[in-house]
């Protein structure tokens, strides 16, 4: 095997004489090349992973660590050295070292990281004891079978905002999913831990802690997310409130001898008016839909999704996806998030197939009955949220399809009431919206078209407002 620049076989073990890479490459064994897998609940072993294995250490490709989890990698050629960033953490490596520094800590994987075939490798224990504790995912290495497994989570607190008030600060995380956490103080460190929370990747707080928090970070740690906040003075009160419509976690510090002080909203009777959507990319992971001139219908559910999603969230909704990547999820895992979040609106975005290419428009899909409701017309409650009723989600699907036809002057194929799948089990108003034909070139042209979905998506999210300001106005048309 040879470096970038000149021949010559690395070392092997954990023997390190000088730079293992392209400017010193020494004489050692051959390393092993073995064929392993990655395992994930959905694909069990569908991707290929090549291991490396020399004096009893796995090795595997850099390249695939940062695909795997998502990661940023920044190369530097003249100093051999390579920076992987996982949201705001950083991790530095060196070609020919066993260290790796996170965020400027050291740590020793007792093995150097390698040149292998042109590529840089890192041993297995990178993988397992330094990037499984600051990603969502669960990382375990079988190392007779070949086998990572990644058990994948979706991120479930989207925004943390700071804001000062008398006496003290409020801090205000924004969840997908109703969720606990614990506080402690220690001098002028408070550490909030939040068990199976997952932070969007690069999450970070806005606002301003005043004179009273002057930073806080986040990390995740294993299967907790981790908020710690730097505070100016010792002795700092901290209590957490957990709420669960919309769902979220409030934090409040209070300066020594103050009031504790309260969010201004607590205790306000909420608005009538629809305030949370859960927008649900159809399909997912190893189902894929329909599929027509290379387009997967999940692809495009998923981008059309995230397009909605970021328009109603400008228009002040609060949304959550009930997917965020090419994950599998039931019917069931799609009502119950839409439940738990309190959702006003589940909305489900498809696109259609058929035999004849000919055949083009869209179309909306109601719940024969309401939310799998009362059985006298109106949706269940849940929580404190006021119920919906069946007029109401007749007429979000009468301003989504009015506003869709104006807007872009698309074919209308109707509305109608049948037991579709996807809604099945939610328990707020819900819409299965048929965005077009993937087998219509015409369609098919729009629907994967990047300009073309967000005209699409603005459509849409205009008449879901339009639907909001007209039931807070007492719901006339």
């Amino acid at each position: 095997m040879t470096g970038r620049r000149g021949r010559g076989v690395l070392l092997a073990g954990a023997l390190l004489l000088a730079a293992l890479g392209p400017a010193g490459a020494l004489a050692a064994s051959e390393p092993d090349k073995l064929d392993g897998s990655v395992v994930t609940p959905e694909r069990s072993g569908a991707r290929h992973l090549d291991v490396y294995r020399t004096g009893g250490v796995d090795y595997v490709d850099v390249n695939e660590v940062a695909r795997i989890f998502r990661g940023t990698k920044f190369w530097r050629a003249e100093i051999e050295k390579l920076v992987l960033r996982f949201g705001d953490r950083r991790l530095k490596l060196t070609v020919g070292s066993p260290y790796v520094y996170v965020d400027e800590q050291g740590t020793n994987l007792y093995a150097p990281v390698r040149w292998i075939d042109g590529r840089i490798f890192v041993p297995m224990s990178f993988v397992t004891d330094v990037v499984d504790p600051i990603v969502p995912e669960a990382v375990a290495w079988d190392a007779v079978s070949l086998r990572l497994r990644v058990d994948s989570s979706d991120p479930n607190i989207r925004a943390i905002e700071v804001s000062a008030r008398q006496n003290g600060v409020v801090a205000e995380l924004r969840l997908a999913d109703p969720l606990a956490a614990t506080i402690s103080v220690e001098g002028t460190r408070a550490e909030l831990r939040i068990p199976g929370g997952v932070f969007v990747p690069g999450t970070r707080a806005a606002g301003s802690g005043g004179t009273l928090v002057r930073n806080v970070t986040t990390r995740q740690d294993g299967g907790e997310a981790v908020v710690t906040f730097e505070l100016a003075v010792e002795d700092v009160s901290a209590e957490t409130m957990s709420r669960t419509s919309p769902p979220r976690i409030l934090v409040t510090f209070r300066e020594p001898g103050g009031e504790l002080p309260l969010p201004g909203y607590e205790g306000v009777a909420p608005s009538m008016a629809p305030r949370v959507v859960v927008v649900d990319a159809g399909h997912g992971g190893s189902d894929a839909g329909v599929s027509a001139g290379g387009a997967l219908e999940k692809d495009v559910t998923l981008a059309m999704s995230r397009e909605i999603a970021r328009r109603l969230r400008d228009a002040g909704f609060t949304v959550v996806l009930t997917r965020d990547g090419d994950r599998f999820l039931s019917g069931d895992d799609r009502a119950t998030r839409a439940n738990t979040a309190s959702a006003d609106l589940f909305l489900s975005v498809h696109a259609n197939a058929w035999f004849d290419d000919a055949m083009t428009g869209f179309s909306i899909g109601l719940p024969r009955s309401a939310g799998g409701g009362t059985g006298d017309g109106t949706f269940r409650a849940w929580g404190e949220r006021a119920a919906r009723t069946t007029g109401d989600e007749d007429l979000c699907a009468e301003l989504v399809a009015e506003s869709l036809e104006t807007r872009l002057a698309l074919p209308n194929r109707g509305t109608r009431r049948a037991e579709f799948a996807p809604l099945a089990g939610t328990g707020c108003a819900a819409m299965l919206l048929e965005c077009g034909f993937l087998t219509n070139p015409v369609d098919a042209a729009r629907l994967t078209s990047p300009d073309q979905q967000a005209a699409f998506a603005e459509a849409v999210a205009r008449a879901i407002a339009a639907w909001r300001d007209q039931l807070e106005a007492g719901g006339t048309p």
